[in-house]
């Protein structure tokens, strides 16, 4: 029997389908629009994406308890892997005696030559951290995650807003054991900045803690986003759902991408989850 990752506010996404749009899908095939991306400099190091300062709606008021209430955040520029950590990139970092080693399971990436492109799962947030830091890189907070995610125009998904289905991502592979996708074979469900899987996959750490916008963390919990390879719901596949575990979890459904500052800019704001909607 699998145990949940999701916090108890959360158990209610396994019966929310996400609502339908008022307006016409945007999705994949009208490609993503360009206009709330605006252009600005800097050095975007290779495997990597440069999301622009904005400000947009986070979360959902149609959705979870979690996701809502939607409201304005700022978000100033920083850079994001394209694609989740491969296991053959956390391999490198752990015979470097600078990551600790992953958990070992059925569905575990690992320790498993033959899925080197597979996202690395089962670490703790000191894994992804470590990892992270080896890199000269950190964790996103998950406003940024979202950002980066979802873009400024309000998307449910981060192609748009047409239901997930297996050719856009990775997803509903539990009961044929399939365990996890190679990175990056889904560009299909790419975010309006060309962020690869950040629906379905593996979960990916944030450095933000969870609970309710607006309430006060304590941070016994980490918020992960970006929904998992195990999971069939559409509600769990959108760019505005998320999952609170506690920072020592090592579960197959949980791996990491790593962000860093831009140069010159401020620093990551704290996270919205802290903030006053």
């Amino acid at each position: 029997m699998r145990l949940a990752l999701l916090s108890p506010v959360l158990l209610t996404l396994s019966t929310l389908i996400a609502c339908g749009p008022s307006e016409p899908p945007r999705d994949a095939s009208n490609g993503p629009s360009t206009s709330a991306l605006p252009a600005q400099e800097a050095k975007v190091p290779a495997g990597m994406v440069l999301v622009p300062s904005a400000t947009f709606r986070m979360g959902f008021d149609g959705g979870s308890k979690s996701e809502a209430p939607a409201h304005e955040v700022n978000v100033g520029p920083f850079l994001i892997d394209k694609l989740e950590v491969t296991s053959a990139e956390y391999r490198e970092c752990l015979e470097r005696k600078q990551c600790p080693p992953p958990g070992e399971g059925e569905f575990c990436n690992g320790l498993r030559p033959e899925r080197d492109r597979h996202p690395i799962n089962c670490i703790d947030k000191d894994g992804a951290e470590a990892f992270c830091k080896f890199r000269g890189k950190r964790l996103p907070t998950e406003a940024e995650w979202e950002l980066a995610a979802r873009g400024t125009d309000g998307r449910l998904y981060p192609w748009g807003d047409t239901l997930p289905n297996q050719d856009i991502v990775c997803w509903k592979r539990l009961e044929e054991k399939l365990g996890t996708c190679e990175v990056g074979l889904h560009p299909g469900g790419a975010s309006p900045y060309g962020v690869l899987d950040m629906s379905g996959n593996v979960f990916e750490w944030t450095s933000s803690p969870f609970c309710r916008y607006g309430e006060a963390c304590d941070g016994a919990e980490l918020t992960g986003r970006g929904g998992s390879w195990d999971y069939s719901n559409p509600a769990n596949m959108r760019a505005t759902s998320r999952a609170g575990g506690p920072p020592n979890h090592k579960r197959d459904l949980l791996g990491v991408r790593c962000a860093k500052d831009v140069p010159g800019a401020a620093p990551a704001a704290p996270s919205a989850a802290s903030a006053r909607p």
